[in-house]
């Protein structure tokens, strides 16, 4: 579809109706007049719906696009996006419906896209000066701020709605992108990347790119996931393992984790039996082999999404020496950092903040963000407390059913109040984020941007996997019945087969609970407070400008939350999958409808947010990085420490079978030693037998011992196994690690090749050149200076 650039509008300024009598009216004017005289054209409109309204419209020649394109780093020489194949799987049923002549562009000489457009405005915008006496007085952000401005946006390239009759050739690039990208029904097709990037830069494009691979690097660890999943259970239902038989006969009694009134009663192991069949479907040898598949699966997923990045960079002429660094100092650094000296550089005043001060703006940043973690930790201590309390009342009770499933009933309750918590404080560490960065006072917008981004995903990581990092390697590790009695962190334990089933649980609540939650209020919420919403505009005869003004405002951070929320999302299905088999698919089945639901939002409900040039997914790619080498060893430590698959062996190994060894696990206390408690409380506790003592799990010696209650040899050699399986296993993938990438290179031979060629012919056109000037140069008896050989 050729572009209509002169008929239409890039940029709107929204003003108030009673402008003139504002003490800003001359500062707008200035504003205005500095672009006017840089080529842009400007036209005022008044609002039909919001009479109060002033709408300023800018357009901007095709001349001032050709003067001030390399100005702001926007190439309209190149020839448009080449069309590079970036997957060997290219299934006639995945091609998105969206034919090629729209999806690959081939650029007209000098002709720029209305988002180069868009972009090169921008850039004029940023820098348009209103008062040539304050140094300070410049940009549509200050003007903004100082409430001169309403609102500044880009306009989209026309309505979205599609009537019946339309065909894509008079489609614009929105509505072809709500055609054959924002429609749920086309969740199994591949994105029109292309047009994507088209429509809204690099930025965007990267993140649905980044967003559609992980989604297909999904789908193996899912199958083998529900595979491995169905194999557990039929064993499960087959074969009566001897640790189920174990404590299903056992008539040891626990003891108890009592904490206050009558909850101080011993209970027998046998009444887990039903939840330790339960427990056996995630605690086996094939969760154990998908554990390791997942590692290899991490590895295996950035070496080819590097692969992938690379193709896209080449594919957009986006690569890392075509992306000029964003140097420019930041207004509202200029504005903070008072004290000056000459650049070394440019021999010129530059802005700067003393060392001592830039100490104290990033103490008082980190210590808040430490304040903000604590806050986690202790609203993970209070769902601590609330599953010690809620196991003594259900003591207490008479059910024999809630008595039998104590363990679920308070992983389950217990991990509801801490999605309930996730998503509350989410809403608030966001833009605490941006305040204490504010605070630091950054130089430039990329080392801003950077530092947003990492304070989220600081304050993110403890939000979302506090409680799992508990679950898996800290609850039940410090249990002794002498402290029964009291309220303590060290009366918080784990059933007798394992942490894994509370840590299964809270895994599968937070992905399915948080992220369906989280869509749906996405689809509810606009519907809701779109009646409450003063500024939107339902008259279908309004200008354009209107109603994107009634839209939601495309906030700089908009993509950095949705980022955010998938690379948690990656962290919960590399982190602790060992606990949870399902995992990807979960994660699969929420990312198909999380993906078309942010293209629904972005082309419908959203202005058109400002294009960024990027090379790549910028910072969070380095943070995936870390969470996949982090993944190994979590993993590793699960297997190892969690689990009960290095004990379980060495008892196999010492007795060719696992009779009996539950109660190798179990060691005895002697309750008349708990200082804490009464006789009339030992009496209540051993109602049926005259015994005070009881079993719990540990490796410590029995009270008759003369090392009583020590810890036993037998402890620390199962340690010293247990971390040699850990360094193996972080050597094993590693090792694999490095041999991808040795047969993985970060560019595809292919594409190299034909960008080499592509690149020797460019050169030899210019060698011709040169030729056709040496001869010249002959003709008129000038002997040339250099020799030229042409290559061949």
């Amino acid at each position: 579809m050729a572009l209509d650039t002169k008929n239409r509008f890039d940029y709107v300024l929204v003003l108030d109706r009673n402008i003139k009598q504002s003490q800003f009216f001359n500062d707008v004017l200035e504003y205005l007049s500095y672009l006017q005289a840089r080529g842009v054209v400007v036209e005022l409109r008044t609002g039909n719906i919001t009479t109060q309204n002033l709408y300023v419209l800018l357009h901007i020649t095709d001349e001032s696009v050709r003067n001030f394109a390399s100005i702001y780093d926007v190439n309209v020489e190149d020839a448009g996006h080449r069309y590079i194949a970036v997957s060997s799987l290219n299934l006639k049923i995945t091609r998105t419906p969206l034919s090629r002549k729209n999806d690959i562009f081939e650029r007209k000489s000098m002709t720029a896209t209305n988002t180069e457009r868009i972009l090169i405005l921008y850039g004029m915008l940023s820098e348009a000066r209103f008062d040539s006496n304050e140094e300070y007085k410049y940009g549509y952000n200050k003007l903004i701020n100082m409430g001169a401005v309403k609102d500044v946006f880009p306009l989209h390239d026309g309505s979205y709605e599609i009537r019946g009759d339309m065909k894509d050739e008079e489609m614009n690039d929105r509505q072809l992108l709500l055609k054959y990208w924002a429609n749920f029904s086309l969740w199994y097709k591949e994105q029109p990347l292309n047009l994507i990037e088209k429509y809204y830069g690099t930025e965007v494009a990267f993140y649905f790119a980044w967003l559609g691979f992980y989604n297909m690097m999904l789908i193996p660890a899912s199958i083998v996931g529900v595979i491995c999943f169905i194999i557990s259970i039929i064993n499960v239902k087959t074969i009566r393992y001897d640790t189920i038989e174990d404590i299903c006969s056992s008539e040891l009694k626990m003891c108890p984790r009592c904490s206050f009134g009558h909850s101080c009663v011993s209970q027998p192991l046998k009444l887990e039996c039903e939840a330790a069949s339960v427990f056996a479907v995630f605690d086996n040898y094939v969760t154990i082999f998908f554990a390791v598949f997942m590692s290899f699966w991490a590895t295996l997923f950035m070496n080819l999404w590097t692969r992938f990045e690379n193709v896209l960079k080449i594919r957009w002429n986006v690569t890392t020496s075509t992306i000029v660094a964003k140097t420019q100092t930041r207004l509202p650094y200029k504005e903070k950092a008072t004290h000056k000296r000459i650049s070394s550089v440019t021999g010129k005043l530059e802005h700067y903040t003393p060392t001592r001060i830039q100490i104290a703006y990033y103490f008082l940043s980190f210590g808040a963000c430490l304040l903000l973690v604590g806050v986690v930790l202790l609203a993970v201590l209070g769902v601590i407390f609330y599953r010690i309390v809620m196991a003594a009342l259900i003591v207490m009770s008479n059910s024999l059913f809630l008595r039998s499933y104590t363990a679920l009933f308070e992983a389950c309750t217990s991990s509801l109040l801490q999605v309930i918590f996730i998503k509350i404080y989410g809403k608030f560490y966001a833009p605490l984020s941006e305040w204490l960065t504010n605070m630091e006072n950054p130089r430039t917008q990329v080392e801003f941007d950077n530092s947003v981004v990492h304070k989220r995903y600081i304050l993110g990581f403890a939000n979302n996997y506090a409680s799992l990092f508990y679950m898996a390697f800290f609850k039940s590790r410090f249990y002794s019945p002498s402290h029964t009695g009291v309220i303590s962190l060290k009366t918080d334990l784990c059933p007798s087969s394992g942490c894994v089933m509370p840590l299964c649980v809270q895994l599968f609540v937070l992905m399915l609970l948080k992220s369906m939650f989280g869509n749906i209020l996405t689809l509810v919420v606009p519907i809701v407070t779109r009646r409450f919403r003063k500024t939107v505009v339902t008259n279908a005869a309004a200008p354009q400008w209107e109603k994107e003004f009634g839209l939601y405002p495309a906030g700089r951070y908009l993509l950095t939350t949705e980022f955010m929320e998938m690379i948690i999302q990656y962290g919960f299905v590399t982190f602790f999958v060992a606990a949870f088999p399902l995992a990807p698919l979960c994660a699969l089945i929420n990312n198909f409808m999380e993906l078309r639901l942010d293209a629904f939002k972005l082309v419908t409900r959203y202005r058109r947010p400002v294009p960024k040039k990027m090379s790549g997914i910028g910072p969070w790619k380095k943070l995936l990085g870390t969470i996949t080498h982090l993944s190994v060893a979590t993993n590793a430590f699960v297997l190892s420490f969690t689990t009960d698959v290095v004990p379980r062996e060495i008892y196999r190994f010492r007795h060719k079978t696992l009779k009996g060894y539950v109660e190798s696990t179990l060691s005895i206390y002697d309750m008349k030693d708990n200082k804490r408690l009464e006789a009339s409380d030992l009496e209540g506790m051993f109602m049926e037998s005259n015994s005070t003592w009881c079993y719990y799990r540990a490796s410590r010696y029995p009270p008759d011992h003369p090392k009583k209650y020590k810890l036993t040899n037998a402890f620390w050699y199962e340690i010293g196994l247990r971390l040699f399986c850990v360094i193996v296993f972080e050597h094993l993938i590693m090792l694999t690690n490095g041999i991808l990438a040795y047969f993985i290179p970060p560019v595809p031979k292919k594409i190299k090749r034909s960008i080499y060629y592509e690149n020797r012919k460019h050169r030899n056109q210019v060698l011709d050149a040169m030729h056709e000037k040496v001869n010249a140069m002959r003709r008129k008896d000038v002997k040339p200076k250099t020799k030229i050989i042409r290559e061949e």
